[in-house]
């Protein structure tokens, strides 16, 4: 059941589900299950230039609470970290030191294959591994942040 709204929840925002794409959305909705969401990216817009510096405007809700940040990195993943980062801190909560981040598309994939974006965090001398999945590269790997956030927040309760 739960495949099947992820399915199409995707599938309204791509044209069709390939059935390579099928291995990656499974994995996504299991790899979720025990992730509880009090924390939420309401919107992400990145902007990346050849000549400018990336930016990010990301607003998040947590505990009621919304807020808007933007911030500037070296691309687009790390201007949306910067906001990210500048939010945790005045929310009052941490985001942990991103160890790897691996991006995989599945074989023969075109240019609007779905993407899974795997990144590994250390926490309190741990690994986390999160994973998102979605057309885009980058807001796959915000969903997989947006995953690190709710489980490092979870436990804190």
């Amino acid at each position: 059941k739960r495949v099947l709204s992820r399915i199409i929840e995707l599938g309204d925002r791509k044209q069709m589900i390939t059935s390579e794409d099928l291995p990656y959305i499974i994995d996504d909705v299991l790899d979720s299950k025990e992730i509880v969401k009090i924390f939420a990216i309401k919107s992400c817009v990145v902007t990346t230039s050849l000549e400018l510096k990336p930016i990010a405007t990301i607003l998040v809700e947590y505990n009621g609470e919304r807020i808007q940040e933007i911030g500037s990195g070296d691309g687009g993943y790390d201007a949306f970290i910067n906001a990210l980062l500048k939010i945790s801190e005045k929310m009052g909560f941490q985001i942990p030191p991103l160890v790897d981040y691996q991006v995989q598309i599945p074989p023969g994939g075109k240019t609007d294959a779905l993407v899974q974006t795997n990144i590994t965090w250390q926490w309190e001398g741990r690994e986390i591994k999160t994973k998102g999945v979605h057309s885009d590269q980058l807001l796959a790997a915000v969903e997989a942040t947006e995953k690190v956030v709710n489980k490092i927040l979870g436990w804190k309760k």
